[in-house]
């Protein structure tokens, strides 16, 4: 329960049998290869074409060499691993080996040299104001979305507002002008931590651009995909409906050394339902209703480093290997009943949706909720998007636009149909949801 314990981490053994490191790899990444495959033959049945870096990611896992380097990669990890948990399961064995691999991607796409149609990413890094050189454009804009910690300075819009007065509606130039201050003093902070570890000069780049990447969304949503994978397969997606979010970022270097520990998390609670949606086309998704002490809270201890090449090894660019590497995954999910006591887990409630504590959402309730995710995806664009590349945000969101009118003409079609009164109430009822789940789809506050 939220507030009765501390997170569990999740931990790999040393000495990993191997049946067990290699099902969970096997696992993951023919996860990875069935998803891609399916958004692929969605994309062809609707004629849609998908960005480079979207088409990089699905060669990870389709084309077999890469996918053969990439399990290479995973079952290096696990096996250099300390033993710190011997009852591993493979369900955590699975997240961890996620968490790595999103991570290792997200150090390999801020390669200064890499060029940005072979990302398997869309983020992006700040090309100036000098004092903004290398900074990922994502931090910059989560900067203001939650609390951030770094060498022990704390950096928290929310309070900077509340202690200035300002009101947005009031003054929002003001506000932008806090939000502004928030991202330089996030930005020069991560720089000075970096900045330390290296007298004779600037951070490497890669370093910069992995750090800040991390710590923002782009990293945390690796948390996320984690998590579920951390699962028992086939679990439905949790998400919150409505109630409070906290979302905070550390970076603390080590001692003298070229290396920091970064630890993401976010936290959910004081949430009245949790909608639990099946992985399966077509399955039926659940209204959890939740009670008070209600917490989904997930999060990552990651490890920094930076090596210097042997002489001669680097080549051009430069000379210095940036790695990360996942120390812990945390993943509780604590749903209480109305009646105050523990809820059994979504993926072990009937598909019928007999539970007191659930409903089952019907085909209306869930074209409904597909609208509702559609809009989200593409609000967090909107959010994201740099200044200068609006031509191609306008095509994706183009795209985006298009599916989500299908989805309401499939509403609207069910919606012709005449019900009974009982049955209205209860899809008005999916419709306040739809909204809730929104606003929780919705980037960082």
């Amino acid at each position: 329960r939220a507030g009765a314990s501390p997170p569990r981490a999740l931990v790999p053994e040393e000495g990993l049998a191997a049946p067990r490191a290699e099902e969970a790899i096997r696992q993951f990444y023919s996860h990875m290869a069935e998803s891609s495959e399916a958004q692929r033959a969605q994309r062809g049945r609707f004629g849609f074409r998908a960005a480079p870096a979207k088409l990089n990611r699905e060669e990870l896992y389709l084309h077999p060499e890469r996918r053969r380097q990439a399990e290479a990669t995973s079952r290096r990890f696990l096996r250099r691993r300390a033993t710190t948990d011997a009852a591993a399961t493979i369900d955590q064995l699975r997240g961890l080996v996620a968490m790595q691999h999103f991570a290792d991607l997200d150090v390999a796409d801020a390669e200064p040299g890499l060029a940005v149609d072979k990302r398997c990413s869309e983020d992006d890094y700040v090309l100036e104001p000098a004092s903004f050189l290398d900074v990922s454009q994502q931090m910059t804009l989560d900067a203001p979305r939650g609390v951030f910690v770094v060498d022990g300075e704390v950096i928290d819009f929310a309070a900077d507002l509340a202690a200035s007065g300002l009101d947005l509606e009031e003054s929002p130039q003001e506000v932008e002008q806090l939000k502004d201050a928030c991202a330089e003093r996030l930005a020069a902070a991560v720089k000075r931590s970096l900045q330390a570890a290296f007298q004779d000069g600037p951070p490497p780049r890669q370093l910069l651009r992995s750090a800040t990447t991390l710590l923002s969304q782009s990293g945390l949503a690796g948390v996320e995909r984690a998590a579920q994978m951390a699962l028992p397969l086939g679990s439905p997606t949790l998400i919150a409906g409505g109630g409070e979010q906290e979302v905070r970022f550390e970076l603390q270097r080590e001692g003298h050394e070229t290396a920091w520990r970064l630890r993401l998390s976010v936290r959910r609670h004081s949430f009245g339902a949790a909608h639990a949606i099946p992985e399966e086309t077509g399955a039926e998704a659940q209204i959890l209703g939740c009670g008070p002490g209600s917490a989904i809270a997930r999060g990552a201890d990651l490890r920094l480093t930076a090596e210097a090449y042997e002489p001669g090894d680097s080549g051009e660019g430069d000379p210095w290997r940036v790695a990360v590497e996942v120390v812990s995954l945390t993943n509780d999910v604590d749903l209480m009943g109305m009646d105050g006591a523990p809820m059994r887990l979504p993926w072990l409630l009937p598909s019928s949706g007999s539970s007191a504590n659930s409903q089952s959402l019907s085909r209306r309730g869930r074209q409904i909720k597909a609208i509702a995710r559609t809009a989200a995806h593409v609000a967090h664009m909107a959010l994201a998007v740099p200044l200068g590349t609006v031509a191609s945000w306008g095509l994706r969101c183009g795209e985006l636009l298009v599916v989500a009118a299908g989805q309401v003409a499939a509403y609207l079609g069910l919606s012709s149909r005449r019900r009974g009164r009982d049955r209205d109430e209860e899809e008005r009822s999916f419709l306040g949801d739809a909204v809730t789940s929104f606003s929780q789809e919705l980037p960082l506050k």
